[in-house]
């Protein structure tokens, strides 16, 4: 995804990149046409970015754009720059409570609930996680919480020991 040799066919952005796709910030300034966020509102966002024409984005299943591109992979810049420009859509208030921290973990946890969701799988069974590093980790937690058995497949031992923590067998 990040575009080394070419621009990037929807965005235009290439290598060198700013990276980083999941946070979470306060937005500091807003376009004219802009009215779902303002300044001063704490925002998680979501790093897809479609290009809002095919039937993909019209569904809103933007993932599925042929010209797919991601905040801090295929844009100008990502999280780990002071600033970014974002569009509206890619901004989800967060309540006061909830920290940037948290807020930041906001779409990686939103992937791994609708995988669950997804394989319909029922409280009691038994699931698999192949690799804990921090999506697994949060996939071994949802399905937890969810009420399922998780068998976690790891060979690295700190993540080992993680997993066993976070409740896996």
């Amino acid at each position: 995804y990040i575009p080394v040799d070419s621009p990037h066919p929807l965005t235009g952005a290439q290598v060198p990149i700013i990276l980083g796709h999941e946070l979470s910030g306060t937005v500091v300034e807003v376009g004219k046409d802009v009215h779902c966020v303002k300044t001063g509102d704490r925002v998680a966002l979501c790093p897809i970015i479609g290009c809002l024409k095919c039937r993909w984005c019209k569904s809103g299943r933007m993932g599925l754009c042929p010209q797919v591109a991601f905040l801090g992979v295929s844009w100008h810049w990502g999280g780990f720059a002071k600033y970014v420009n974002v569009y509206d859509y890619m901004c989800y208030k967060l309540p006061p409570e909830v920290s940037f921290e948290v807020g930041a973990l906001v779409e990686p946890f939103a992937a791994t609930v609708r995988a669950i969701k997804r394989a319909k799988i029922q409280p009691d069974e038994t699931v698999s996680v192949i690799g804990t590093g921090p999506v697994g980790l949060m996939a071994l937690q949802v399905a937890k919480i969810a009420g399922m058995k998780v068998i976690a497949f790891e060979p690295a031992e700190k993540r080992k020991e993680l997993a066993l923590e976070c409740g896996a067998s």
